[in-house]
């Protein structure tokens, strides 16, 4: 390879840090703004400090993006279901108990009806 060209760099999640000024912003600022218009989301202050004060971090983050790509999913199994949250909560009780290549067979089924019917 020569001198000249540099490497790319493999892909990888940005830290908070690294994203905010991409955003122009800082998480605490759009967090405090949220805040303002809906007080119930002061139940979040301690996520958004993070582990000693540092704001969230790569992990916290992936997870709220791992729980917001099933929505979808979980919102369909809830229609099917009648709206029923007795009859949910059972059918994601047994849910839980599959496999796990079962259990992601079934909640991406989930997600693709609920983009085919609209939900």
């Amino acid at each position: 390879m020569s001198q000249g060209l540099a490497r790319p760099e493999p892909e990888r999640l940005l830290s908070a840090d690294e994203l905010a000024p991409i955003l122009g912003m800082s998480l605490d600022w759009v967090y405090e703004r949220a805040k303002a218009g809906e007080p119930g989301l002061a139940g979040y202050d301690r996520w958004f400090a993070g582990v000693a004060g540092a704001g969230p971090n790569n992990a916290s983050i992936s997870s709220v993006a791992l729980y917001t790509g099933q929505v979808p999913a979980f919102k369909e199994l809830l229609a099917e279901e009648g709206n029923d949250l007795g009859r949910f909560y059972a059918r994601v009780k047994v849910l839980a108990a599959l496999p796990k290549k079962e259990r992601d067979g079934t909640l991406a089924a989930a997600a693709r009806q609920a983009v085919a019917s609209g939900r």
